[in-house]
């Protein structure tokens, strides 16, 4: 816009110029050119200017660097003062006919002042050159120095722009970035992170270094395949009883990492749990003081709820050091007698084995081994499973999503809420999100209201996907929406539900994925055990099993006492090819 309106200044200058000149009265005026033509001069110098450093941007934009976004501001802005200092001395020199040299001897004091104040801008603006001339950085590489760590985001003739992992926006001057050394971490260069983690001497190190390379290649979030990750055994701590060991991992998304060492330790946590293995307790003994407040001491008005902190030898308060901590048991109450710990509860356990008789009730959670799963992990294998907390997100195939009628259901559902009974729904957060985001660019600012009403109607991510392009009159906007939605239909699966029967029983030809939604625990038996348990159960046990299977195991509600029997007999005709 600029350069055309001093083009359109510039001719009209000219015009005038010309036109007075012709005039008697203003001829011998305008000829000397006491205003006019440095005008004119002056303003078709500046847009010469401007369209130089349009085309200069336009070329440096065009370049590989700045189309994959690692270019700097500093170069337009540095190109860019020298442009317009080259058209300011020619103005000067041909269109004023100015001495330059003997403007610049008068002008030496001023140019000394100006100088001096502007000493720090300039120091910035040479360091910024000295930074554009060596590269070792560009936009998008993450930089570290002592507690700060960030992307860099802008640079400019003065500063470098970079973004902290708090989401805000550090402002960092060219010559405090050059004169100390800066870790760079390329943005397109894989980061290898590492981290400790502590595990008790008494398990083997090859059980704990193979479960948490389990976990490493289990497809967290983040992490690359290439580079591999890698699990080393570094030290031993003989004060606590454990063993240091350092997991490592390569990332492109250096500013999550910390998201991905809280994934893989839940992970691993719920991983070593099923290979009976747990982290190191809190220590055995904690310290306390001589001396320590009277508000922690029963014997002080502490209550007689309160344990003592200070504990006392056998010969009183004279024979503690003065000054140094002392140990006792923790866990261990004034007393002496251990804090029971309360039993665990499990949702699904009741509603799940309602029914069956108390023997059969007891016998299965005799004969059951409980699996904890972490979120996002994978609850998979030949075994017969039964969900008693948490959830589970159970992949089915397309073909019966949509011959289900769930569609249907739920597009009923937000026409009229009322039409539909039973209870409420819910999108898991990241879900949402995502749904959000994707519908924003092609519904623009109502995205939200209309993804509101499906996520509190529905936990299937596929179905919300679905009902949401409904909405989408446009065919292609359509077609571009549903391009990024999830390719299964998941059937949420809540405390009681059984898992793994359908496959087991020949109804279907191969168990069904199962993902953990959130932490879950499940109980976990193999079909021999199981088969063996029931075969010795009374016939009205098995009908009351047969009965929560055809209501509660996906894929089994046409499931017939003839299968039933046909699987307890162990008997493999009826099974699907």
């Amino acid at each position: 816009m600029w350069p055309l309106i001093t083009l359109a200044l510039a001719a009209l200058a000219w015009l005038l110029q010309v036109t007075l000149s012709s005039e008697p009265g203003f001829s011998l005026w305008a000829a000397h050119g006491q205003w006019l033509t440095p005008l004119a001069l002056g303003l078709s110098a500046l847009a010469v200017a401007q369209v130089l450093q349009r085309l200069l941007v336009s070329l440096l934009r065009g370049t590989l660097r700045y189309r994959s976004g690692a270019g700097s501001e500093l170069l337009q802005s540095v190109l860019t003062i020298l442009l317009y200092a080259l058209v300011a001395v020619v103005f000067l020199h041909w269109g004023l006919g100015r001495d330059l040299g003997s403007l610049l001897a008068t002008s030496a004091l001023l140019s000394a002042i100006i100088g001096l104040a502007l000493q720090p801008t300039l120091g910035h603006l040479f360091a910024g050159v000295s930074i554009e001339i060596d590269k070792p950085i560009k936009v998008g590489d993450f930089i570290r120095r002592d507690d700060l760590e960030g992307q860099v985001v802008a640079m400019t003739w003065r500063s470098v722009k970079v973004r902290t992992v708090r989401g805000s926006t550090l402002v960092m001057p060219n010559s405090e970035f050059t004169n100390r050394s800066l870790e760079v971490i390329a943005a397109e260069v894989p980061f290898r992170h590492e981290f400790p983690f502590f595990v008790s001497t008494e398990h083997p190190p090859g059980q704990v270094v193979r479960t948490a390379m389990q976990v490493l290649q289990s497809g967290l979030p983040g992490t690359l395949e290439q580079p591999g990750p890698s699990v080393l055994l570094v030290s031993n701590d003989p004060a606590n009883g454990t063993l240091r060991y350092v997991a490592r991992f390569y990332t492109l998304r250096y500013m999550e990492r910390a998201g991905m060492v809280s994934a893989f330790l839940e992970r691993f946590w719920y991983a070593l749990s099923r290979e009976g293995v747990s982290l190191p307790a809190p220590p055995a003994f904690w310290p306390v003081w001589e001396g320590a407040p009277g508000l922690w001491s029963a014997g002080a008005g502490g209550g007689a709820g309160v344990a003592p902190l200070v504990a006392v030898g056998p010969g009183g308060a004279a024979d503690l050091p003065t000054g140094r901590p002392l140990l006792r048991p923790s866990g261990v109450a004034a007393g002496g007698a251990a804090t029971p710990q309360l039993a665990s509860v499990l949702p699904g356990l009741e509603a799940a084995l309602n029914g069956l008789s108390p023997a059969l009730r007891q016998a299965l959670q005799r004969q059951a081994q409980t699996l904890r799963y972490g979120r996002h992990e994978r609850c998979e294998g030949p075994s017969l499973r039964l969900l008693v907390a948490g959830r589970l997100r159970e992949t089915r195939p397309l073909a019966e999503a949509e011959a289900s009628g769930d569609l249907a259901l739920l597009l009923a559902a937000l026409a009229d809420p009322a039409a539909v009974p039973g209870p409420s729904r819910r999108l898991e957060h990241e879900v949402y999100q995502a749904l959000v985001a994707q519908a924003r660019q092609v519904l623009g600012p109502v995205a939200p209201s209309l993804c509101e009403p499906i996520a509190a109607l529905t936990e299937d991510p596929w179905l919300a996907w679905q009902a949401l392009a409904q909405a989408i009159p446009e065919p292609e906007a359509r077609a571009r929406f549903l391009q990024h939605a999830p390719p299964h239909s998941n059937r949420v699966l809540h405390p009681g539900a059984w898992v793994g029967w359908a496959h087991a029983l020949g109804l279907e030809p191969s168990a069904r994925e199962c993902r953990v939604s959130q932490g879950c625990t499940v109980l976990v038996w193999s079909a021999d055990t199981l088969r063996a348990l029931l075969r010795q159960a009374s016939g009205q046990d098995q009908a009351a099993l047969l009965q929560h299977l055809r209501r509660q195991a996906t894929g089994c509600a046409g499931l017939t006492a003839t299968h039933w029997l046909a699987w307890l007999r162990d008997e493999d005709t009826l099974r699907v090819a």
